[in-house]
């Protein structure tokens, strides 16, 4: 009887070993990629956002209109609008967002100014431009809107680095008063409308954080944190900016997704790339909605950005091939 006893007890720990090595390993595969436009004319394009119906890729040194919308169902240009310039109406550094599908709110880091435009409108020829703003843009960078009437701000100089509504919240990446903290704090933001999350994602720090919105406010949900490079020397952080932790990060129905390169296949020294696109990450990173990765998902292309909606699972990345172009990547 013991010795049955004790073989169970063996069958039971390999079988939860087995498994737990099957919940924790990480899938690599080839992506599964599909150019849908390839009428990119720029020298260097600036963002993808995806909405339901619509893509947005922008041109940041386009001599007229800089964003780009683009039809999901035709992957045709339906048209432009956010015009550059320094005149009234104008953007000399726009940043934009989506927000209830539709709509595409355009602020502008040098001056307080939100634009709001419908997408539905300029498909149809109607005017595109709903409502101008003077509200708080000015230096700040990603633009996230909780809703197309309430901004999120962040300000990486503070270590409470989020503004909703008046008030300042988030962990602190680091313990203590750090005196460089906007050179080591800035990072990728992404927002789930429906399930009210925000997550964070700094460039040159090993961290995935989550907040979840409650009411007027945002409460701290996770963390993640890998392996740290950086060094402390007092109340100075000097990052490993020969590798970069994410370039972007987004949500998709089911999971989180980032730009971010797999070292162990491409050992690149980041500090050494410069404006070499040929150079950029070339793999995706697929994550569940607690931080655990799942995939790293190789497009054999390299990526400059990525977007996508929390309504679906697909993402869409503008890629060197060799000329740059929007594809969909299906997870």
């Amino acid at each position: 009887m013991k010795k049955i006893y004790f073989l169970s007890l063996i069958v039971c720990f390999v079988l939860f070993a087995s498994h737990s090595r099957a919940a924790h390993e990480v899938v690599c595969k080839d992506a599964a990629v599909t150019i849908v436009y390839d009428d990119i004319t720029t020298n260097f394009p600036g963002e993808i956002f995806v909405s339901d119906n619509y893509l947005i890729w922008t041109d940041p040194f386009g001599k007229e209109e800089q964003a780009h919308i683009i039809d999901k169902k035709s992957y045709k240009e339906v048209g432009k609008c956010v015009r550059r310039g320094q005149g009234p109406g104008e953007f000399s550094m726009a940043t934009y967002c989506v927000a209830n599908n539709d709509l595409l709110l355009v602020g502008d880091i040098s001056k307080n100014q939100l634009h709001t435009y419908s997408m539905d409108n300029l498909k149809s020829g109607r005017p595109a431009l709903l409502k101008q703003e003077e509200k708080e843009t000015a230096r700040k960078m990603p633009l996230i809107a909780v809703t197309p009437n309430d901004l999120l701000a962040f300000d990486p100089m503070k270590a409470q680095p989020f503004l909703y509504k008046g008030k300042y919240f988030g962990k602190p990446l680091f313990e203590g008063e750090i005196e460089n903290l906007f050179d080591v704090a800035q990072g990728t933001l992404a927002y789930h409308p429906e399930k009210e999350l925000l997550l964070y994602v700094p460039f040159y720090i090993n961290c995935m954080a989550a907040y979840q919105k409650k009411g007027d406010n945002f409460e701290f949900l996770w963390e993640k944190r890998g392996k740290q490079t950086y060094q402390q020397t007092g109340n100075s952080i000097k990052p490993d900016r020969t590798k970069m932790n994410a370039a972007q990060v987004v949500w998709t129905k089911d999971y989180i997704v980032t730009l971010q390169r797999d070292y162990k296949t491409d050992p690149v020294d980041e500090s050494a790339i410069g404006r070499d696109e040929t150079k950029l990450p070339k793999t995706i990173f697929v994550y569940d909605y607690e931080g655990n990765l799942l995939q790293i998902q190789d497009l054999k292309m390299p990526i400059l950005r990525i977007g996508a909606t929390p309504s679906g699972n697909d993402v869409y990345v503008i890629v060197v091939n060799p000329e740059f172009c929007l594809a969909k990547v299906e997870l």
